[in-house]
């Protein structure tokens, strides 16, 4: 029996047991079924709202938004790998107008007119080399 969670104790005498039936029955003392009935009741959802009337949750408490975030981190730098490996295959051009165009590298992306000016091409021509680039 485990603090009257039985149904079969439920069903023969149509109640809860007692601390005192319970203690009986598990052949502990009565102060240790009130410690683990206390420590029964403080079970709680992490997702559960910490009041009635609060939106938050204890998830919400316990979140560290200064802890790393290793498994983004680790994805980021193995794209950003094998985005510099696929770059590294390209004429120096084409893979700067790439950067430039899609904001790769921790760049900002520009407009095909600023990359045009940057690398004194027309606005037509970075189109055409991005379109080789990138079919």
């Amino acid at each position: 029996m485990y603090l009257g969670h039985t149904p079969s104790w439920n069903k023969k005498y149509e109640r809860e047991p007692t601390n005192e039936e319970i203690a009986d029955a598990m052949n502990v003392s009565e102060d240790y079924v009130v410690q683990i009935k206390q420590v029964d009741s403080r079970t709680a959802s992490l997702d559960a709202p910490m009041q009635l009337e609060d939106a938050s949750n204890l998830l919400d408490v316990l979140k560290d938004s200064e802890a790393l975030n290793l498994d983004g981190d680790s994805i980021y730098d193995s794209l950003k790998e094998d985005v510099n490996n696929v770059l590294k295959t390209l004429t120096n051009r084409e893979s700067e107008i790439l950067v430039l165009f899609y904001g790769l590298n921790d760049e900002p992306n520009l407009t095909l007119n600023d990359i045009g000016e940057r690398m004194k091409i027309t606005r037509k021509r970075v189109r055409q080399i991005e379109g080789m680039c990138c079919p």
